[in-house]
């Protein structure tokens, strides 16, 4: 279901942009096999293309979408990044079978949110590839 401009609470957006900023950091030596989309991808987008008077502002997002390249990331590599997330304190999500959270305080409420990152591939080709799960 989409979600409009009001369920997104700016304490709740700014805890998962800080989220994002923090994988950027972590996972930059893989930087050519992962893409931003969702929620964030527009964001980035209008913040560096739209006109200097326009005051539109993109409500960012409460959650974070990377597509992985298979062809790059491979089980090894794929183990590597569990390792490094893990070691940051992020788990593998109970409910979202490719998802690792993590609990993160907003700095503009004091309160903790719970932040998802979502680790998507291409659908591999019939009879080819493994599901992975971390």
């Amino acid at each position: 279901m989409p979600r409009l401009s009001g369920d997104y609470e700016l304490e709740v957006t700014e805890a998962s942009k800080s989220v994002l900023v923090e994988h950027m950091n972590i996972l930059k030596s893989y930087a050519d096999a992962l893409v931003l989309i969702g929620g964030w991808a527009p964001y980035f987008l209008l913040e560096k293309h739209k006109s200097p008077t326009s005051d539109f502002r993109h409500v960012g997002s409460v959650d974070i979408d990377l597509v992985i390249d298979p062809q790059i990331i491979d089980e090894e590599r794929y183990a590597t990044i569990t390792m490094m997330l893990l070691d940051r304190g992020y788990r593998p999500s109970p409910q979202i079978f490719y998802q690792f959270e993590r609990k993160i305080v907003s700095s503009l409420d004091q309160r903790e949110y719970v932040v998802g990152v979502d680790f998507l591939t291409p659908k591999p080709e019939k009879g080819k590839g493994r599901k992975h799960r971390h």
